[in-house]
C-alpha cells in the first residue's frame, strides 16, 4: 500500500512538473506574442504618419510647413543636436533646409527674421555637412556641392578644426542670415525642407 502511494506520489509530483513546464512556455510564448503584437502597433502607427505626410505633400505643404516657391519649409525652435535634427526632419520626408539658390537666401533669411528666430538662439542648423572633414561642404540628403559664393559666409568661415555642420547666424542684424560652420553636439533651433514634385510647386 505504501509503495503505491509513493508511485502515485511520485506520478504526481511528474505531472504537476510537466504542467508548470507548459506553463512557463505559454507565458513565454505569450510575451513574445505581445512584443509582437507592439512592435505591429508601432509599425501601423509609422505607416498611418507616412500616409498623412504623403497626403499632405499631395495637397501641397504638410500641417506646421510654409510653401515658398517649390519648397515647403518648417522653422523647429527646440534645440537639438545637428543629427537629431536631420532625423526629425526626414521623419516628414525632408531634410535639413538646403539653400542652392541666391533667391532661397534670401527668402530664407527673410522667414528667419518674420519667426523672430534671433530670439531663440544665435544660430540655426541647416543642411550643409563636411562629410570628409576636409572643408567641402555638401547638402545633406541630395550630397550635392554648395555653390553658391563665399559672400554667403561668415568671416573667416568655413574655420574647421572639427567643425563639420553649419549653421545659419541670426543674431547680428548686419550679418543676419550668414552661414558658420559648427560643432555637430551643439544644440540649436533648426530649418527643415522639403522639396515639392514640380506638379505641386
Amino acid at each position: 500500500m505504501l509503495q503505491a502511494e509513493k508511485e502515485a506520489r511520485d506520478e504526481l509530483t511528474a505531472t504537476i512538473a510537466l504542467v508548470q513546464e507548459a506553463s512557463l512556455k505559454v507565458q513565454e510564448e505569450v510575451k513574445k506574442l505581445q512584443l509582437e503584437n507592439v512592435a505591429l502597433q508601432n509599425q501601423v502607427i509609422k505607416l498611418q504618419a507616412e500616409q498623412e505626410v504623403a497626403m499632405a505633400l499631395a495637397a501641397g505643404c504638410p500641417p506646421t510647413y510654409e510653401k515658398f516657391g517649390s519648397s515647403c519649409y518648417k522653422y523647429v525652435r527646440k534645440n537639438t543636436e545637428w543629427k537629431m535634427a536631420q532625423e526629425q526632419c526626414m521623419k516628414d520626408q525632408g531634410n535639413l533646409v538646403a539653400i542652392e539658390t541666391k533667391a532661397e537666401q534670401i527668402l530664407v533669411t527673410d522667414y528667419l527674421k518674420r519667426v523672430e528666430a534671433r530670439f531663440d538662439d544665435k544660430y540655426i542648423h541647416m543642411g550643409a555637412f563636411d562629410y570628409r572633414a576636409n572643408g567641402q561642404f555638401t547638402w545633406v540628403g541630395s550630397n550635392t556641392p554648395l555653390l553658391l559664393t563665399p559672400d554667403n559666409w561668415l568671416l573667416n568661415n568655413p574655420r574647421g578644426n572639427g567643425r563639420r555642420c553649419s549653421a545659419i547666424q541670426v543674431w547680428d542684424m548686419d550679418t543676419f542670415g550668414q552661414w558658420a560652420d559648427s560643432f555637430c553636439w551643439v544644440n540649436l533651433p533648426f530649418i527643415c525642407e522639403i522639396a515639392l514634385a514640380p506638379y505641386y510647386s
